[in-house]
């Protein structure tokens, strides 16, 4: 095992203080602030100092005061859209793409194929938006309602998340087998992997190359769909609809490009799903159902991404069977389920006894940090999401949110997963496909470009 070091502070450029007459204040591609709409009530400010972050503060100079940004080098923002959660006037927001996303469809040729994928989490959350009470699972309600929207192809993050789960669970069995490092902390959260670039670098090589599931799904349309079905991958449009803000920021980092094409082109939340099939007058509570399409396909393994611990549980699943060779007889984890903020168990896979912690929220993650710094023994694998229940309690999630409504969304995808025939990621027919017979066969170079990511320290503002 390999001791978690110090961290090197490099010297951290001024953040640019925004001109005074400046209104709105952008937080990369994610979140902004209207400062004119802000009514001073603090609440965005109390639910960042929350979690643990603490970027946000009240402006108390001239006229009006309003919420603003610490312009300290030692605060940034990680998008994770908590405080949208929480502001009674919209003056804290995500960066909005329906119009986008509306004109991509409405101007859609026959050159380009526009593919919709959905986040596990918002099939769970969406009816919300539509009158109906939390957890209600309207997956392939949402399949017909993205087709009468314009979409060429409906696939799914789920696929990606199941990508992300063989691709983790092979890591950490290797991490294990071979004494790589340990413990390994998950990477699927972006506002999570922001707060630990920017806040705690120093743990960097201890999180998993893999890369987050829709960034997965969106390079294996353009890569694996777009071989397979002769399609130059220039002509395809991937569009994410997720429960988060920060997977906008995500979806615009470089490092994720595939010879140069971005794996994911627009990333709406749930609620700016919802504004969208309003805007079109599309409810999807009165919809058929209808099925995915065939290359998006996913697994129950993948259903639970969206609740905290079922990243975790999800790896375990596979993991077990890359560590033994044998298929998991049993495979729920109880004992990482739940809204805890932090869940420590002890775990069998296969022989061996695995020392876990699933842990939601910054300050959580951060007092975890904090415990493998003095014993880097105590765990062998650790589940970080910046939101609270997971992405389910995601910052792009319909408005009110709270512990009994996210729980309710959490209770539905494990009932999704019940249900599924196919339980674990690495028996999804099309990522045993896209793994043996695409990625095999690519030199491993190219391979990692399309599978793995990289981690650096991040300045403010990054």
């Amino acid at each position: 095992r390999s001791p978690i070091r110090s961290p090197i502070r490099s010297p951290i450029r001024k953040s640019i203080r925004k001109n005074m007459k400046e209104k709105l204040h952008k937080m990369d591609g994610s979140i902004e602030l209207d400062y004119d709409k802000c009514i001073g009530c603090t609440m965005c400010i109390r639910r960042c100092d929350e979690i643990g972050v603490c970027y946000l503060r009240m402006n108390k100079e001239g006229e009006k005061q309003h919420a603003d940004y610490k312009t300290e080098s030692e605060s940034d923002c990680i998008y994770c859209g908590q405080c949208t959660l929480k502001c009674p006037v919209d003056a804290i927001r995500e960066q909005s793409q329906v119009n986008k996303l509306d004109e991509l469809l409405q101007n859609n040729t026959d050159e380009k194929v526009i593919i919709a994928q959905m986040a596990p989490s918002v099939r769970a959350s969406i009816g919300e938006e539509f009158g109906l009470k939390p957890g209600v699972n309207l997956t392939n309600r949402m399949y017909t309602a993205l087709r009468q929207l314009g979409f060429d192809k409906i696939f799914d993050i789920n696929m990606g998340a199941d990508i992300t789960t063989y691709t983790e669970a092979v890591e950490l069995a290797e991490r294990i087998k071979e004494g790589g490092v340990l413990p390994m902390f998950t990477s699927c959260c972006p506002a999570w992997v922001k707060y630990a670039e920017f806040y705690h670098p120093e743990i960097l090589p201890h999180l998993t190359t893999a890369r987050s599931p829709h960034i997965h799904s969106g390079g294996a349309y353009k890569t694996f769909y777009a071989f397979k079905e002769h399609i130059d991958p220039k002509n395809i449009i991937v569009v994410s609809f997720v429960p988060c803000t920060a997977k906008k920021y995500e979806a615009t980092l470089e490092k994720f490009n595939i010879k140069g094409i971005s794996p994911v082109d627009v990333v709406l939340t749930t609620r700016e799903l919802a504004d969208l099939l309003k805007k079109r007058k599309i409810n999807p509570v009165d919809m058929k159902p209808s099925e995915v399409d065939s290359y998006g396909v996913y697994s129950g393994a993948a259903a639970i991404y969206g609740a905290t611990g079922g990243v975790m549980e999800s790896a375990l699943r596979s993991a077990h069977y890359f560590l033994t060779g044998k298929e998991l007889k049993d495979f729920k984890f109880e004992e990482v389920r739940g809204m805890d903020g932090v869940k420590k168990a002890t775990v069998e896979v296969g022989d061996r006894k695995l020392n876990v912690a699933v842990v939601t929220e910054p300050r959580h993650a951060a007092l975890l940090i904090e415990e493998v710094k003095k014993n880097p023994n105590a765990y062998d694998y650790i589940e970080v999401m910046s939101c609270p229940g997971g992405c389910v309690g995601g910052g792009g999630q319909p408005i009110p949110s709270n512990n009994s409504i996210i729980d309710e969304r959490r209770k539905a995808l494990y009932t999704l997963d019940d249900k599924l025939s196919i339980r674990k990621a690495h028996l999804n027919p099309v990522v045993k496909e896209f793994f043996e017979e695409y990625l095999d066969k690519l030199p491993e170079e190219e391979k990692a470009s399309i599978i793995h990511t990289s981690f650096r320290k991040r300045e403010k503002g990054e």
